[in-house]
């Protein structure tokens, strides 16, 4: 799978419109952590075809919430305006974003 390309899905219930991104490696995987942290990356929410950053940037600009997993895809979020390194959190060893605009 290409460097620039991740997975990502758009939903929208009742207005609201959330995006999942992954790293393509993530995908169907489940990470944790000793903490007792623990996310499945499954199809059904973050998407199954790899697609280019560039639509991704594309679907960012309309989401209300964003749900990122991975380096890659996290990076791509930040580097667009949303979020911040200090919203970063780490399961095992990889990084997970949530932000949502209010």
């Amino acid at each position: 799978m290409g460097e620039d390309l991740v997975i990502a899905k758009r939903h929208e219930i009742g207005g609201i419109i959330i995006v999942g991104i992954c790293d393509t490696d993530l995908l169907n995987k489940t990470i944790a952590d000793k903490r007792g942290l623990r996310i499945t990356i499954k199809e059904s929410f973050y998407g199954k075809d790899p697609i280019p950053v560039e639509e991704v940037k594309r679907l960012l600009k309309d989401a209300t919430s964003i749900n990122a997993v991975g380096k890659k895809s996290v990076e791509l979020v930040i580097k667009n305006g949303f979020g911040d390194e200090r919203s970063v959190i780490t399961i095992g060893d990889v990084p997970h974003l949530i932000f949502m605009k209010i």
